[in-house]
């Protein structure tokens, strides 16, 4: 009992000791504050760093120590009534602080223009999103997933990947149960009758690395790929590359500064393929509306079509997938047309799914090269409208124009070629192997602008060039890791997480196979995955696995209104390399639970709280010149009032300490004096009635 008595007089019932603990705390601090390197050798990010269990054991022991120390040493008296607040307010705010560490949530949410959101993404947790057959079925939280240093098996540590959650991974889809209703998760061989489950096992990872991929034929094989090859204008040298349809990250390219794609796609059904074939030519799709009379049909760029009997025509002139609003600067789709009336003939700008017809005068003097703008249409009894029709995604979406290679079964191949500035064309490659012409523009004035004038600067860096084209039977290809040199890191692109690479080991039964997982930025909202396509052994299935940060529910629905760039004073936010002041995203934001619709901007410095300041939404990026999104930060506020509170304690005790104390004490003082004179008086006065008596005696 002695032994136990001296140890609690030494530690728990003791100030030094509480001292130690306070020393040792704000060292733990300092360090996960200051030496980022110490909390990544030991896979934590800061939140996570101080919730750990040294901190916690720390914490613990503190508030034991003060609430005995308080309790045992230091009396309840006026004196004291300033230490017993700090103290309590000490334990307050770590009891707050324990709340928040543990509580904590931050990330980030990417909200188009005119876009509704209800998730946003959690800035460390990952997980691993599944697609079956090409459909987005499954999403597996990462819980233990390390962020900071490499492990497998050439690292000799795999081994430490051997946790909950990154093993013996079933994988399933959300299903809703027919008879009661209920949303759950059901193993995909459960679902689809599989003899053996599909699992998947974590075995390795990379913080920091790219995926090198190189091809080979084998016989073994029954894939196809294709083998382009070209001589880059400028250094004269050849260039290759390959795709192959059946891998996502090899299936497209694009070549020069971004003005030609190029994709490959191997189909067996020859229906399919006639379907791919005709489908060049029925992209898009015009519809009219000339007084009563009402039509439409499929039309490609360059060509004249009647409006049916109306005895109206369009010449259709060119179409625009990301043209900018006047004034808001949001990206829409745009045709312009050559309309020949019966009367007239002008030029029409039609924006898909905007009610707006621009028509311009033709050979008028002011007028542009479009002609003279109007104001109101100059035939209002034609309407015109448009529609993209693309399931096969034929049309190119971010150059002028795209190639798409068709191998088929019986050995055949077909170059469809879908232009946004002309018609489309199909041509036979015989013997699977050929050449193409493309023009690469090395201008950087980028697609959908107008050509350059012949002779100008900008004319020689348009080149029409050959590209050699070859199909490839029983293709193999061998992904490889490459980890990226310290030195060579950029640091934004491994704090955001956006290098990051998996390898993941499939299993079903008998099978397996392993495949290199890259991270994907906005999986969930992203459908074109770049991960590979891989072939089940059961079922005639495929599924693709792809990793990204863990998808949150939001506590609110998001709408962005508007946003604008504010610049500084006499800058111009649409100008080359502006400087901007601010960025305001205007919100509409909606809560779920009271159903009250609210309007908020979130700018620099000033977020949007909600929920009585619980969450809050700040500005965090937009998308540069384009201005059609926004990423908002998401954060919410745990064990705040308990930390301010504590706060407010311990202000209000040092306060007390040093203000009232010293009045209480000089009061007491004084009181005690005077009581101590009084009853001094009291006893001389006592003696003197008491001496007269004793004379008397």
């Amino acid at each position: 009992m002695q032994i136990l008595k001296t140890l609690f007089n030494k530690t728990i019932n003791n100030v030094i000791f509480g001292i130690t603990l306070m020393v040792l705390v704000a060292g733990y601090i300092a360090i996960g504050s200051g030496i980022p390197e110490v909390r990544e050798h030991f896979e934590m990010n800061e939140l996570q760093f101080f919730a750990a269990w040294p901190i916690k054991v720390l914490m613990v022991l503190l508030v034991i120590n003060l609430l005995t120390v308080t309790w045992t040493r230091i009396p309840l008296t006026p004196p004291r009534y300033g230490v017993w607040c700090i103290h309590l307010g000490i334990i307050t705010l770590i009891f707050g602080l324990a709340g928040y560490y543990a509580n904590k949530i931050e990330g980030q949410v990417r909200i188009p223009l005119g876009a509704k959101v209800d998730h946003f993404y959690d800035n460390f947790e990952r997980a691993l999103y599944v697609k079956l057959n090409g459909e987005w079925s499954d999403t597996l939280p990462l819980h233990n997933l390390p962020r900071f240093n490499e492990y497998g098996e050439e690292h000799r540590n795999v081994a430490s990947l051997n946790k909950s959650g990154l093993r013996d991974i079933v994988l399933g889809s959300m299903m809703r149960d027919g008879d009661t209703g209920e949303v759950k998760r059901v193993p995909f061989h459960e679902a689809y009758g599989w003899k053996n489950e599909l699992k998947v096992d974590i075995v390795g990872y990379w913080p920091y690395a790219s995926v090198a991929t190189s091809f080979a034929t084998d016989p073994e094989s029954k894939d196809v790929g294709l083998r382009l090859a070209m001589v880059e204008p400028h250094s004269n040298q050849p260039q290759e590359t390959w795709l192959m349809g059946s891998d996502a990250r090899h299936r497209q390219r694009t070549l020069g500064d971004g003005a030609v794609e190029v994709e490959h796609r191997h189909q067996e059904d020859e229906n399919i393929v006639e379907g791919l074939k005709n489908a060049a030519s029925q992209v898009l799709q015009v519809t009219f509306n000339v007084g009563d009379k009402k039509g439409d049909t499929f039309v490609e760029v360059g060509k004249t079509y009647p409006l049916g009997d109306t005895g109206y025509a369009v010449q259709v002139e060119s179409y625009n997938p990301s043209w900018p609003m006047f004034g808001t600067n949001e990206m829409v789709r745009a045709m312009t047309f050559m309309v020949m009336s019966p009367t007239a003939k002008y030029r029409r700008m039609v924006l898909e799914g905007k009610p707006v017809q621009t028509d311009f005068k033709l050979d008028e003097p002011g007028g542009g090269p479009m002609g003279k703008r109007q104001t109101e249409p100059l035939d209002k009894a034609l309407t015109l409208g448009f529609a993209v029709t693309d399931p096969f995604r034929l049309m190119p979406r971010e150059a002028t124009k795209k190639h798409t290679f068709i191998t088929t079964g019986d050995g055949k191949m077909f170059d469809v070629a879908v232009a946004a500035d002309g018609p489309s064309k199909i041509t036979e490659i015989p013997g699977g192997r050929g050449t193409v012409d493309v023009t690469i523009d090395h201008s950087g004035r980028g697609p959908f602008q107008p050509p350059p004038e012949p002779g100008t600067s900008d004319s020689g860096h348009m080149h029409t060039l050959p590209l050699s084209v070859a199909r490839v039977d029983q293709i193999v290809k061998d992904d490889m890791i490459i980890p990226v040199p310290s030195a060579q890191r950029q640091r934004d692109l491994g704090a955001a997480g956006l290098v990051q690479v998996v390898r993941a080991k499939l299993s079903m039964g008998q099978w397996s196979k392993t495949v290199l997982v890259p991270f994907m930025p906005d999986a969930g909202e992203n459908m074109d995955w770049n991960a590979p396509i891989i072939n089940l052994p059961e079922g005639g299935a495929t599924v693709q696995l792809t990793l990204c940060n863990s998808r949150l529910r939001l506590p609110a629905e998001l709408t962005l209104e508007h946003f604008e760039l504010v610049p500084y004073p006499g800058g111009d936010a649409n100008a080359p390399n502006a400087l901007i002041r601010d960025f305001r995203s205007t919100l509409i934001v909606n809560d779920p639970n009271t159903k009250v619709t609210t309007t908020a901007v979130a700018h620099m410095n000033n977020p949007v709280y909600f929920d009585s300041g619980r969450w809050l939404f700040f500005q965090a990026a937009y998308d540069g010149d384009g201005k059609q999104w926004t990423i908002l930060g998401v954060g919410n506020r745990p064990g705040v009032w308990v930390m301010t509170i504590g706060c407010v304690m311990i202000f209000v005790g040092l306060m007390y300490a040093f203000y009232l104390k010293p009045i209480i004490i000089r009061r007491m003082k004084a009181n005690a004096i005077a009581e101590a004179a009084d009853r001094k008086a009291k006893a001389a006065k006592a003696q003197q009635v008491a001496e007269p008596e004793l004379v008397a005696t």
